[in-house]
């Protein structure tokens, strides 16, 4: 399987944008300030759409490949801990953007509020990007596997409980927890 290339948002970007909130721009820095912003996100957007197509591409590779479940579980969390890293940078960040944004005494430029929600949007997306890929790559390994990726939801309880049946029918059910709780 191909290694998985890592392009990630620069959090930085997120951090200029908390301090350009904290001072009030002239229509001349604001018009600066918004350019910078807009390129900035659009360099954002290339680097999520290629690490998109890298990452569909993985997963295509392991589809055409039959690759082992073992193998595309191991790209799954790989992808897993690129997520962690990515939410550890990107959500205090973010938490703080809008901290700032809610904070403010005075309403925001509406081109500047429109900039600021679109860095947050493209921060949200990188995440949502890599979780997509690793549940394709997990559903992928569990179909390999034989295993129905059926997610099985649990029905509310109606009538009355006889709790000592309950607990009688668990402990014959599970006889490592009543050795367990025995000791």
């Amino acid at each position: 399987m191909p290694d998985i290339i890592e392009i990630s948002p620069d959090a930085e970007r997120l951090a200029e944008v908390v301090a350009a909130l904290t001072t009030d721009y002239s229509v001349g820095q604001r018009a600066v300030a918004l350019a910078r912003l807009r390129r900035q996100h659009a360099k954002a957007h290339t680097s999520l759409q290629q690490q998109g197509e890298t990452l569909t591409h993985l997963y295509f590779e392991a589809l055409r490949r039959n690759g082992e479940a073992d193998e595309i579980e191991s790209a799954a969390k790989i992808l897993g801990e690129r997520e962690r890293a990515a939410a550890e940078k990107l959500v205090p960040r973010i938490e703080v953007l809008q901290r700032k944004l809610a904070a403010r005494h005075q309403p925001l430029h509406p081109e500047l509020q429109q900039a600021c929600q679109a860095g947050i949007d493209l921060a949200l997306a990188w995440l949502a990007m890599y979780r997509r890929h690793r549940e394709a790559l997990l559903k992928l390994a569990a179909e390999r596997r034989g295993v129905a990726p059926e997610v099985l939801r649990a029905r509310p309880v109606s009538g009355e409980i006889d709790y000592t049946e309950l607990i009688r029918e668990h402990m014959a059910r599970y006889p490592k927890i009543r050795a367990a709780l025995a000791k």
